[in-house]
């Protein structure tokens, strides 16, 4: 989704700031960026939709503790009442 907007975007605004005497740093986080903040939106958007109907897909044709993912089975861990940090923590492999 993000190569067809760099696909897109205009060389010659890119060609007008360099001109302009900014530097590829100063063309990256004054131009291009700023132009691409839908895009970039649209993106993370689209990819926490995904992880998110991975997980109920996950969560509600599994049955057995066998056959889950690793993510329905770290939501197990997660209680109405306490959360199982050391299961969980253990889990991932790593604790933050």
């Amino acid at each position: 989704m993000l190569k067809n907007f760099s696909d897109r975007s205009q060389r010659e605004v890119e060609e007008a700031a360099e001109l302009d005497g900014l530097s590829a740093w100063g063309i990256l986080l004054k131009v291009v960026l700023p132009m691409s903040k839908s895009s970039v939106g649209v993106a993370g958007l689209m990819a926490f939709l995904f992880s998110w109907n991975e997980f109920m897909f996950a969560l509600s044709l599994t049955s057995t503790k066998s056959a889950q993912t690793l993510t329905v089975r770290i939501a197990g861990y997660v209680t109405s009442f306490q959360t199982f940090w050391g299961s969980t923590c253990q889990r991932q492999g790593s604790c933050l």
